[in-house]
Order: structure tokens, then sequence, then C-alpha cells
């Protein structure tokens, strides 16, 4: 997988829920934690 700054990752958790990241230029820290998800949310980014 290659992403570019500005992309968005959603991280899916054994329990169904999951967390939307956003990649950032930051070498230390290049992922941005945007919002929890829940199960719910989590079909909408399928």
């Amino acid at each position: 997988m290659i992403v570019k700054t500005g992309d968005r990752i959603v991280h899916q958790l054994n329990n169904g829920e999951g967390m939307l990241y956003e990649i950032t230029e930051d070498l230390v820290n290049p992922l941005k934690l945007i919002k929890t998800l829940s199960k719910d949310d989590i079909k909408s980014y399928n």
C-alpha cells in the first residue's frame, strides 16, 4: 500500500469499531487521529 499526505486510513479493530487516521508530513508522527468510529460508521467506509 502506498499512501500520500492527506490520505485517510480506517483501522478496524476485532470488535468491529475503528479509528480514522489522516496521513501527515510529520516524520515523527505521520498518523493523525481524526475520530473513533462505531460499527455503523465503519460500514460507510467499506
